[in-house]
């Protein structure tokens, strides 16, 4: 699996009509799936895989901020799917997890 950003211009008129997602990317199969896991936001950034592999952590916001202003900090349980915001109004660009598993932002 990749965990990635995706930004699809196949449908746009203007530059606010890109969207913008972050992706599973299945390369298990002769054709690679590529699911949506998280949508909504005009932008996202630092998809990050916890060691277990059962979390993920990314970055979204929305225009007009910009990441040294306003960003806020999802994880993603990846059994159920379930995307939670945890922390919102900080300039977090590069979350991390330990070896262990603890989220640092």
């Amino acid at each position: 699996l990749l965990w990635a950003v995706c930004e699809d211009h196949r449908t746009v008129s203007s530059p606010s009509d890109v969207k913008n997602t972050i992706a599973m990317i299945d390369f298990s199969k002769q054709e690679a799936s590529i699911e949506h896991v998280a949508e909504g936001k005009d932008f996202y950034l630092a998809p990050r895989l916890s060691p277990d592999q059962k979390h993920l952590a990314f970055v979204a916001y929305d225009h007009p901020n910009m990441p040294w202003d306003a960003t806020s900090l999802y994880l993603r349980d990846n059994q159920t799917g379930k995307v939670q915001e945890i922390v919102a109004g900080h300039s977090i660009v590069q979350p991390r997890f330990s070896p262990n598993g603890t989220l640092y932002w």
